[in-house]
């Protein structure tokens, strides 16, 4: 893999090279600070660019031309990262020398013309709009069928803290009152006011940067905004929430309180690899194995919002008990209670993630990604530092872990 980052044109063009696959990825990422009354608009443009352009008015057109180019695909998708909005939109499509030699230039006039021409014409949202607000009302209105994504949403919304319990479906009536006044104000806001990065990976000549220099043209001069949230512990709350369903749904959220880097990049994978992350880990083992109160419980961590995830499907008579033995294992890891085989399972695990960065086109983009913006250490180093976690090191970090709300979903 060789790596090469240019600036042009009020971006950063990003570009991965390896002959590993036979189609190249372009991912256009837009970031600029969460405001929770734009998520709605939001959701709604990025479909709807996608959906709908002045060249392919309609989602037939973009289908066409999607197999005209190939097979080429285009998607996008936006998500909160700590207090930061993220936009991105990915064109995958083959490389050019199984194609045509105009291939490379094609999908990106067909990107350009996604991002740069939106069909802003009254006729064309009026019979859209329709459409895409249905669809987007009912994702809301049947969020409570899915128990697992209820509940995450149900404890984010009671741990009370900024970004954290905002929601990224948006509220039924923000979507019915979208007009095409606000979609263009709310593109032209995008389009201007957000820090811009464009990653190209695949088997790509660097005469792409010419083409880039050439087609995509931003006027935005926004900074780069640090995403990670400063967590302040409260006091331990509880929900029960009853539920019409045959398995209850845990959802438990802990701070993660004043990390340092060495643990929140090295120390925090290991420790959420030994509670819960893995079918090795303590709460698979103890809790779901040894005293079947689960069908399943496993943890995960987001270093954004500083927060520790612990999730249980569960009988409602099971609750008290595997609150108790939860709290009990993470007290346990405190006081010392862990194996060298738990820790060796775990960095191995880790290892194994490791390798993983260059398995896809879109894992070298995130790896990338991660080391211009999160953790500067590349992939050898990483390894060589986990391989350097200490017993004492797991157990410094698991007495910064303080257990915030806990959220059940509790069923028949």
């Amino acid at each position: 893999m060789r790596y090469k980052r240019i600036k042009l044109n009020n971006y950063n063009l990003n570009l991965i090279k390896t002959n590993k696959f036979k189609t190249n990825l372009i991912k256009v990422c837009f970031q600029h600070e969460f405001n929770e009354k734009e998520v709605a608009l939001r959701n709604f443009l990025i479909t709807y660019m996608v959906y709908t352009t002045n060249t392919y008015k309609t989602h037939r057109d973009i289908v066409l031309k999607s197999e005209d180019l190939y097979g080429t695909t285009i998607a996008s998708r936006s998500y909160r990262l700590g207090k930061t909005d993220n936009i991105e939109f990915n064109l995958l499509y083959l490389n050019p020398k199984y194609t045509e030699p105009s291939m490379e230039l094609d999908s990106l006039l067909f990107l350009k013309d996604i991002l740069f021409n939106p069909n802003f014409k009254q006729d064309s949202f009026n019979k859209i709009a329709k459409y895409l607000k249905n669809s987007m009302k009912n994702d809301i209105e049947t969020i409570k069928e899915n128990k697992e994504l209820y509940a995450s949403i149900r404890l984010k919304e009671e741990m009370n803290k900024e970004y954290i319990s905002s929601t990224e479906f948006g509220k039924v009536k923000e979507i019915e009152d979208i007009t095409l006044n606000d979609l263009i104000n709310y593109y032209n806001y995008i389009i201007n006011n957000s820090y811009i990065d464009i990653y190209v990976s695949g088997d790509i000549s660097f005469n792409i940067i010419k083409l880039f220099k050439k087609y995509f043209i931003f006027n935005n001069s926004n900074n780069y905004i640090e995403p990670f949230l400063k967590i302040n512990f409260n006091k331990l709350k509880t929900i029960k929430e009853k539920d019409n369903s045959n398995q209850s749904k845990l959802a438990i959220a802990c701070d993660l309180i004043d990390l340092t880097y060495y643990e929140k990049y090295f120390v925090l994978p290991i420790y959420n690899r030994i509670l819960g992350a893995t079918s090795k880990s303590k709460f698979f083992n103890i809790v779901r194995e040894k005293h079947s109160l689960c069908y399943y419980c496993n943890s995960k961590t987001n270093i954004y919002d500083n927060v520790l995830y612990i999730y249980a499907g569960l009988s409602k008579n099971n609750y008290d008990k595997t609150i108790s033995l939860i709290k009990k294992i993470i007290l346990d890891i405190t006081k010392g209670k862990i194996t060298k085989e738990e820790i060796k399972c775990a960095k191995e695990d880790y290892y194994n993630a490791l390798k993983e960065n260059d398995e896809s086109l879109n894992n070298m983009i995130n790896y990338i990604k991660s080391t211009n913006y999160i953790i500067k250490e590349t992939i050898k180093e990483r390894r060589k530092i986990v391989k350097e976690v200490s017993y004492q090191d797991i157990i410094d970090l698991s007495k910064k872990i303080k257990i915030d709300t806990i959220y059940f979903l509790e069923g028949e």
